[in-house]
């Protein structure tokens, strides 16, 4: 899980270096750390949401691991 979270951050701040000099000056820099935060996070939360799903498969069916953890039915399906 820690791990999980490091990634995040690294894509996060990554993806605001990014966004920054895409604009550049500083407030661009400060949006685009914001974004690639909400990014990064987004990411690691669907990653998570992902894993769960796949460590259910084998005792639940696809509906209701799609109705506990947000997934799309497709997205389980996708794993299997």
């Amino acid at each position: 899980a820690r791990l999980d979270y490091k990634n995040v951050m690294d894509y996060a701040v990554e993806m605001a270096m990014e966004d920054g000099h895409k604009v550049g000056y500083r407030d661009g820099q400060e949006k685009g750390l914001k974004k690639g935060l909400e990014r990064g996070l987004e990411q690691g939360s669907k990653n998570k949401q992902l894993e769960i799903a796949k460590n259910l498969l084998d005792v639940l069916d696809i509906e209701l691991i799609a109705l506990k953890t947000g997934l799309s039915i497709e997205d389980i399906e996708q794993i299997k």
